[in-house]
C-alpha cells in the first residue's frame, strides 16, 4: 500500500484517543467516526467530527479503520468481523495499551476466518480528562506511538500507517515486539496507575479539602494525577495484561517487605535499600538517524520493520518515493549500526 492510498479513515470509538485522532487527521483526510454510545457520538459531532451510522459503514467505506475501544471489547468485536463486509485491501488498526493479547486474537481470527491487514498501535499520550472532554487535535504531537511488529501485523501496512501518523499528527513512531512492549509498559504505565489509586485512597479519609490541598506537595499531585482517569477505562487495560501484572504485584509485595524490615532497623540500612531500588539510568541519549530502504512490498517491507526494531528507532518521518522508503528520526546512542 502506498501512503497516499489512505484517503478515508474510519475511527470506531469517540473517547479521548479516538476523538483526538479524528481531530488531528480531519484537516488532511476524510475522517468518519462512530460510537455506539449516542451521547459520545453527539459530543463528537458537536466538535465537527463527522459520524457514521455503524461500525459496518466504517469498515466498508474506509481505507484505514482504527478501533479506539477497550481491549476486551475489541477482542469480542473481532468475532463479528466475518459477518461484516470489509473494504478490499483495507487496513484495520487498534490503539489498545496492551499489544500481545490483541496480536494473539488477530492471529487466531486470521487462522480461522482469513487474513486481516492489521496494524497494532499504542499512542503514549493522554490526559486525566475522561472521554471526549480530554480530546485534543495536538495530543500526539511530539509523543511516541508504538507500532507493534508482532506475528499478526502486516509489515507493509505498518510502515504506511506509521508514515501517515508521523506526517499528519507530528508523532514519533517506535516499532516494538508486542511481548516486549507489554513487559515494559507493565511497570511504566500499569503499576503507576495502581499506585496512583492506592495513594489517592488515603486522601479519602480527610474531610477537610482545604487542609488536604494546603498540605499536598508536588509529589502527591504527580503520583495521583492518573487516578482521575475513568476507573472502567483503567480496569480494561489492567485486566487485559493481568497475568504479567499479577506477577509484578507479587514482586512489589516482596519489595515492600524489604522496605518494612529496613524501617525496623538503622537509617543507613533504609538508605541502602532505597539506593538499590533507585533508577540506574539517566535520560536516554539520542542521536540522529537516517536511512533509505528499497521496496515497500512483501518480505522487503518486513525486512524494513525488522531493521527499525533492531535499531530501536524513534521515527520522525517516513517518505516513500520511487519505490524507496526514506526514514529519519532518532535512536539511543550506541544502538545497533
Amino acid at each position: 500500500m502506498r501512503l497516499e492510498e489512505f484517503s478515508s479513515i474510519g475511527i470506531v470509538g469517540m473517547g479521548q484517543i479516538g476523538a483526538s485522532l479524528a481531530l488531528g487527521l480531519r484537516h488532511q483526510l476524510q475522517v468518519i467516526g462512530f460510537d455506539a454510545d449516542p451521547q459520545a457520538a453527539e459530543a463528537a459531532a458537536l466538535q465537527g467530527i463527522a459520524q457514521g451510522a455503524s461500525t459496518e459503514e466504517l469498515l466498508s467505506e474506509s481505507d484505514l479503520c482504527i478501533f479506539a475501544v477497550p481491549a476486551g471489547r475489541l477482542k469480542s468485536q473481532l468475532a463479528d468481523l466475518q459477518a461484516k463486509r470489509i473494504r478490499p485491501r483495507a487496513v484495520l488498526a487498534d490503539v489498545c495499551s496492551t499489544k500481545l493479547d490483541i496480536d494473539d486474537a488477530v492471529t487466531a481470527y486470521s487462522e480461522a476466518v482469513g487474513p486481516l491487514r492489521y496494524v497494532g498501535l499504542h499512542p503514549l499520550a493522554g490526559n486525566e480528562r475522561p472521554g471526549i472532554a480530554g480530546a485534543e487535535a495536538e495530543l500526539f504531537r511530539g509523543r511516541t506511538v508504538v507500532v507493534s511488529s508482532g506475528a499478526a501485523a502486516d509489515p507493509e501496512a505498518s510502515l504506511s500507517v506509521a508514515a501517515l501518523l508521523s506526517s499528519a499528527l507530528g508523532s514519533q513512531e517506535l516499532f516494538v515486539n508486542p511481548a516486549l512492549h507489554d513487559r515494559v509498559t507493565n511497570f511504566t504505565i500499569q503499576l503507576p496507575h495502581i499506585f496512583a489509586y492506592l495513594t489517592a485512597s488515603f486522601s479519602n479519609s480527610i474531610d477537610d479539602a482545604s487542609l488536604l490541598t494546603l498540605l499536598s506537595g508536588n509529589s502527591f499531585a504527580d503520583v495521583t494525577r492518573v487516578a482521575r482517569s475513568r476507573p472502567e477505562m483503567v480496569a480494561s487495560f489492567l485486566y487485559a495484561d493481568r497475568e504479567i501484572l499479577l506477577e509484578s504485584l507479587s514482586q512489589v509485595q516482596g519489595r515492600i517487605d524489604v522496605l518494612r524490615d529496613a524501617l525496623r532497623g538503622e537509617e543507613d540500612r533504609l538508605a541502602a535499600v532505597l539506593e538499590r531500588f533507585a533508577p540506574r539510568t539517566g535520560a536516554l541519549a539520542l542521536e540522529g538517524y537516517a536511512n533509505t530502504f528499497g521496496g515497500l512490498a512483501g518480505l522487503e517491507a518486513g525486512d524494513v520493520v525488522a531493521e527499525l526494531e533492531r535499531e530501536r528507532v524513534l521515527v520522525a518521518s517516513l517518505v516513500a518515493e520511487g519505490g524507496r522508503l526514506q526514514v529519519s528520526g532518532f535512536r539511543p546512542t550506541g544502538a545497533g549500526r
